[in-house]
Parts: structure tokens; C-alpha cells; sequence
């Protein structure tokens, strides 16, 4: 997903584990992103995730 300038973005984790270059996100965690820009995740099992573009 890019993220758009004026735009915030939340991430939460149902199962699963995701990871980024900036973290290791597991069921129940959540983050958020505030700069625009590319945001991308790896997932090293089955995971179920999901993601709000907030104005």
C-alpha cells in the first residue's frame, strides 16, 4: 500500500505474524503510519490483518 501525504494509515493483526522493517507484528498488536511513503509487510505464516485509510 502507499500512503498518501494527509492521510494516516492503521494496521491490526487478527492471527498470524507480519514483519516490516521497523517491526514484528503479531495477533492482537496494531501500528500506525503517519508518513507517506510505501508501506510493505512480510507475512512468515497464514496471517489475517486489517488496514484503515484514516483521513
Amino acid at each position: 500500500m502507499t500512503k498518501r501525504s494527509g492521510r494516516d494509515a492503521w494496521l491490526h493483526m487478527d492471527t498470524g505474524l507480519l514483519s516490516s522493517s521497523r517491526a514484528v507484528l503479531a495477533s492482537g498488536d496494531g501500528a500506525s503510519a503517519e508518513i507517506p511513503g510505501l508501506l510493505t509487510f512480510m507475512a512468515s505464516q497464514p496471517t489475517e490483518a486489517l488496514l484503515f485509510d484514516l483521513n
